[in-house]
């Protein structure tokens, strides 16, 4: 059983945490102008990479309605549906590395073989958590030339295995739940070496595809986000750069702007994870 213990704010100053989740090859094609907003925004952000292939437009079958209305094109592109029949290019290998990081942002890694880990994971015992987790390591340190300080399981689909599997990994934080702040995990009654900095809520992507109406899901998700913020002076907002890149192009310089009128700090997960650290070790518990 994984249980956490919540710590209040490192800092007086709330964090506003931007998670880019790169989980197929359009993804990793949507990065450009997602930077130059970031550049506009003087926003840094983390970028969570998914190793392996992309094989996502297998859901091509139960995707039907939506590839006659054009979405699915939208969202995966023609690049990502041709993976469907022969998945052989790797997600990490399709990324642009350099601007990121030239930008100051972080490379994160976001589990191995992104569907396979949704589907298969919840089974997987202890030396199977182990060989995917090290394999995921493995491949992103082999194409990016570094060790990741982040970790965020694929679809928030994790287990005590997966947990106990990444604590031999040198990470600084994980992000593999939604919670309202972050918090220190404990595994079987014993402290995990990863501190946990959640994502805080749903996506608009989520939103929409859960039936809400394209005219009031943006105002919802903005006005939680902002009330979240300014309630625990922690939000890690997670989205997908196709999504905002093709689909709804106006909402996350919308969902930026209405945050920074709370002016808040908006480091890397990694730069957040590591003053919540020391805060932490500086704090005793009472």
């Amino acid at each position: 059983m994984i249980q956490g213990i919540a710590r209040g704010s490192a800092t007086s100053t709330p964090n506003f945490l931007l998670r880019l989740d790169i989980d197929t090859t359009r993804d990793a094609d949507s990065t450009r102008p997602i930077l130059d907003l970031l550049d506009d925004t003087q926003i840094k952000a983390t970028f969570m990479v998914a190793t392996g292939p992309d094989d996502s437009a297998r859901k091509i079958l139960g995707a039907t309605p939506r590839i006659i209305r054009g979405r699915y094109h939208k969202r995966y592109g023609l690049t990502t549906l041709k993976n469907t029949l022969k998945p052989e290019q790797h997600l990490e290998n399709r990324l642009e590395d350099k601007d990121i990081l030239q930008a100051g942002h972080e490379i994160a890694l976001h589990g191995h073989w992104h569907t396979k880990w949704i589907e298969e994971a919840p089974r997987w015992t202890l030396p199977q958590a182990q060989e995917h987790t090290t394999r995921a390591f493995t491949s992103f340190t082999s194409r990016f030339g570094l060790q990741p300080k982040g970790f965020s399981t694929p679809g928030f689909t994790t287990t005590p295995q997966i947990t106990q599997a990444l604590q031999k990994h040198p990470l600084l934080y994980t992000s593999n739940t939604r919670n309202p702040r972050p918090h220190h995990p404990t595994l079987h009654g014993t402290p995990t070496t990863h501190l946990e900095m959640p994502a805080t809520l749903q996506t608009l992507e989520e939103r929409l595809l859960q039936g809400a109406t394209p005219n009031k899901a943006p105002a919802t998700a903005m006005r939680e986000a902002a009330e979240t913020l300014k309630k625990e002076g922690y939000l890690c907002y997670y989205t997908h750069p196709s999504f905002d890149a093709h689909l709804h192009r106006d909402f996350l310089p919308r969902l930026i702007n209405t945050i920074q009128q709370q002016e808040p700090r908006t480091p890397t997960m990694e730069t957040a994870a590591r003053e919540r650290r020391t805060h932490d070790e500086d704090t005793p518990d009472l």
